[in-house]
């Protein structure tokens, strides 16, 4: 799953197009795509620090992606070697985060980065989802997803301490037709409804 998201994430950066927060010189993010495996955030912060707009150079900043896995679908082998899908409701919190750098600035004159945290879905391969708990999960999907993603600044260099400087909120599901044993072509994108965006100090 791992090497699947990684090959995602590089593909994401390509792929990322959201609107720009309405706070120019404020440190925020958009959340612009969200896509499977493991789970892609695509996001674009504004304000970026050490640009045009940003703040102190000296503080820096990354982006943390919070998604709360609702559903999933699970494929699991019995004890006799067949694969049994299974349809599970769930309540599973997952994250990731990743820092804001020159690599991922898109444009340094208007503070503008690309950032794309990947969140690994391997947790949810547990037997406790399959049918029964014996049998060894094998591959999973996440159906159903809330997908929270906050701009965090350090308050100094050594970033012992943070402050979060926007949220952005999006519930999500796989496209139709996609299951378990159909599962999406990798970069394929989640169907997204927009939740509470936030501007904090």
């Amino acid at each position: 799953m791992l090497g699947r998201a990684v090959m995602i994430g590089v593909l994401a950066l390509g792929l990322v197009g959201a609107l720009r927060p309405e706070a120019e010189g404020h440190l925020a993010g958009t959340i612009g795509r969200i896509h499977y495996s493991s789970i892609g955030c695509g996001t674009e912060v504004s304000g970026v620090p050490g640009t045009a707009l940003g703040d102190d150079p000296k503080k820096p900043a990354f982006v943390e992606c919070v998604v709360q896995v609702t559903q999933i679908e699970i494929l699991c082998q019995n004890s006799q070697g067949n694969t049994v899908a299974n349809s599970a409701g769930i309540n599973i919190e997952l994250g990731a985060s990743l820092p804001i750098d020159d690599d991922n600035i898109v444009n340094k004159k208007k503070g503008i980065a690309s950032v794309t945290p990947i969140v690994s879905d391997d947790p949810l391969l547990d037997p406790q989802f399959c049918t029964s708990h014996t049998w060894i999960p094998i591959e999973v999907l996440a159906t159903d997803i809330t997908v929270t993603v906050l701009v965090k600044q350090c308050t100094d260099s050594s970033c012992g301490t943070t402050i979060t400087t926007s949220s952005d909120k999006k519930d999500c599901v796989i496209p139709p037709g996609f299951t378990v044993e159909n599962l999406p072509p990798i970069g394929t994108a989640y169907e997204c409804v927009n939740g509470p965006k936030l501007h904090l100090n």
